[in-house]
């Protein structure tokens, strides 16, 4: 690239905007670097997206499937109605708290 392109880039505007305008402000883009507060390391990202896969599954098929094979004094609609309502408030939880997580640069 040249110079003249690299300081279009460098300003956040597009190589197929063509030059700017004398004059005209351009918008500065961050870099990504500058986005990232928290950086975890491989084997910890690793290590923590195995235990919320794990986490996740037992608490929306495990659970659930706990309630509908295992819950004899309701009846058979009832028990897929608790069991549906257990899936959704864990999905629920369970994004809730992946983005509190990923807020607190933990995961």
């Amino acid at each position: 690239m040249t110079d003249a392109l690299e300081a279009e880039v460098d300003k956040g505007r597009s190589v197929a905007d063509g030059p700017a305008p004398a004059g005209a402000s351009t918008t500065t883009m961050s870099s990504p670097a500058e986005g990232r507060r928290h950086r975890i390391g491989w084997i910890r990202g690793i290590a923590s997206g195995v235990l919320i896969v794990l986490a996740s599954f037992a608490l929306t098929v495990l659970l659930p499937n706990e309630v509908l094979t295992g819950s004899f004094s309701m009846s058979r609609d009832a028990r897929g109605v608790v069991a549906f309502v257990i899936v959704i408030v864990m999905v629920a939880v369970t994004a809730t708290g992946l983005r509190r997580l990923q807020g607190r640069g933990l995961i």
